[in-house]
């Protein structure tokens, strides 16, 4: 068993979020492991397009030309290079493991071994379901004060003045392999879930087989991140994703609820300037959120009742109001505008299920074309 103490080490991986966020010094042990180093996936958006028809059977060079539009040559030139790669079988007509791995946005394997990071949570003891390649250190500016200030952006001038979260009192468990297995099952879920929704740049993407501790102690420190408000509308406060893979950390949603619920007045007036709605003196956490829903859920009321007999339209109508209101209050910023847009795409989805559910079309009256037109 483990327990948290303060040693100065501070740690950042990600600036300060677009739009309104308040910092906060996260206690965490640094556990330092061993894992297989990875290389990245390389593959062209031609050479993806082969592959992929490969793994769907479709094998023949002059068919898998007609279909992609690409010269019958430049076909046989990218099954060539699977081949001799060895993404493809020797007959080409099949991936090999390497080559499914790289299809999938995974990383290959090499065989040097190199140093990581992963990190356990203080409050609650869980592991995060992320790993670092280094540890970005920043030194307050006075290193003797209790509750550490950091220079902020130079544009700004202004110093960033985190609320220091409290750690856990218990001692807390040891990393173990179903510890370990559990960590990584997220981090891969995230990684895969980052790819699919944009594609851009992320940290590498490292495989658990091999991975093993290096050091028998953990080392205590404090992680720089940042809480912001909620934009699925669920709760008040998000913490943002220091690494970039998600929009939040999803695993610090239940401490964050737990200390604010907990009555730590001081985290509150230090999370209240970004809520909307403002808050009583003698109001709970629960009972301030509850208040904010019902503010949208009547306005869905008087304004929308026809709403009010569909539970999913309802939900994400009052989600869209919120954030009309916070618009409406002269919060602009770009975060807060890439949220009101998601919550019409979210109501629209929901709208366009329901019409679909309400008014199905009949399978006699769809057009029977079996020949699909690939110039549309």
């Amino acid at each position: 068993m483990a327990a948290f103490a303060e040693t100065g080490i501070y740690l950042q991986f990600a600036e300060k979020p677009r739009g309104e966020a308040r910092p906060l010094l996260w206690p965490v042990l640094v556990h330092r492991v061993l894992y297989p180093e990875a290389k990245e996936a390389q593959l062209n958006l031609f050479q993806r397009a082969v592959l992929g028809l490969i793994r769907a059977q479709l094998t023949q060079a002059e068919a898998i030309a007609e279909l992609t539009g690409l010269h019958v040559n430049l076909i046989k030139l990218i099954l060539a290079q699977g081949v001799s790669n060895g993404w493809l079988t020797d007959s080409a007509r099949g991936l090999t493991e390497k080559g499914e791995q790289l299809l999938d946005g995974e990383s290959v394997e090499d065989d040097n071994l190199k140093a990581g990071y992963l990190f356990q949570d203080a409050i609650s003891g869980q592991f995060w379901p992320r790993f670092a390649e280094q540890l970005d250190s920043i030194e307050p500016e006075d290193p003797l004060q209790r509750y550490p200030v950091f220079k902020g952006e130079r544009k700004s001038g202004k110093s960033i003045r985190p609320f220091v979260m409290a750690a856990g009192k218990s001692s807390l468990p040891t990393l173990d392999h179903e510890a370990l297995a559990i960590a990584y099952r997220d981090y891969r879920d995230d990684c895969r879930a980052a790819r699919q929704l944009d594609s851009g740049q992320f940290p590498q993407f490292l495989k658990l087989s091999g991975v093993q501790r290096l050091d028998d102690t953990a080392k205590p420190a404090r992680v720089l991140l940042w809480a912001k408000p909620d934009d699925e509308g669920l709760e008040l406060w998000a913490v943002d994703d220091p690494f970039a893979l998600r929009a939040n950390a999803w695993w610090l949603q239940d401490a964050l609820r737990e200390q604010t619920e907990g009555g730590n007045k001081y985290l509150l007036n230090h999370l209240q300037p970004l809520v909307s709605v403002p808050r009583a003196d003698d109001q709970t956490v629960e009972q301030w959120l509850q208040a904010m829903r019902q503010q949208a859920d009547m306005q869905v009321l008087t304004e929308y009742p026809w709403a009010a007999r569909q539970p999913d339209i309802k939900r994400h109508l009052a989600a869209l109001l919120l954030r009309m209101n916070k618009l409406e209050q002269g919060d602009q910023s770009e975060q807060e505008l890439d949220a009101a847009v998601m919550e019409c795409q979210k109501l629209l989805e929901v709208l366009m299920q329901w019409l679909i559910h309400q008014y199905p079309v009949e399978a006699g009256h769809l057009p029977k074309q079996k020949i699909v037109n690939r110039e549309l």
